[in-house]
């Protein structure tokens, strides 16, 4: 019966209390077993990485990952960097970008959409921007923060990098969660 249906349907829902705060070990995704966990609590995210990269923090806004060490050219690298958004959201800075590229060499700008942190946040990543031309750039806002992610090297002249680049790109925009 339709009743009897829906009592079994019901009865299949796990009750989540909303009171209840989520941790960091709730939100992040576990790592696979060539993946380690990175989290960091002071720039709001957690993201998994291959377990060769290792962490250096440059400043209290900013982090770096390199695989190896930091004169390690084959392998793509990330920076993350955290500000205050202020009053230009990372649209507006990704139509600068897009614009001053566009004024000074006259090419089409490689954009594409991700979106990021559980589907949530839809993030821009622009490819080889003025001042930027050796990085994909990766910009969203999240709670009046701006989170730029750099991969390098972006270079069609190293094609080579080109497999690395898209794993290391795929691994991060699919794990990438705020914190609570």
């Amino acid at each position: 019966s339709l009743t009897k249906f829906a009592d079994v349907i019901l009865n299949s829902f796990t009750p989540i209390l909303v009171n209840e705060a989520i941790t960091a070990e709730e939100e992040c995704l576990e790592p696979r077993a060539d993946e380690q966990i990175i989290v960091s609590e002071s720039l709001g995210f957690c993201l998994l990485l291959p377990e060769t990269y290792i962490q250096e923090t440059v400043d209290d806004s900013s982090t770096t990952f390199q695989s190896g060490s930091g004169v390690d050219a084959d392998h793509p690298q990330l920076v993350v960097e955290v500000t205050d958004a202020g009053s230009q959201t990372a649209q507006m800075l990704t139509d600068d970008l897009l614009r001053e590229k566009n004024e000074l060499t006259g090419q089409p700008n490689m954009v594409t959409r991700y979106t990021i942190g559980n589907g949530n946040i839809l993030a821009t990543m622009v490819d080889g921007a003025t001042g930027h031309e050796s990085e994909r750039l990766l910009l969203f806002d999240h709670d009046g923060r701006r989170y730029q992610l750099a991969f390098t090297p972006y270079a069609p002249a190293q094609p080579e990098l080109a497999g690395a680049m898209a794993e290391l790109v795929t691994l991060v925009t699919q794990s990438f969660r705020f914190l609570p």
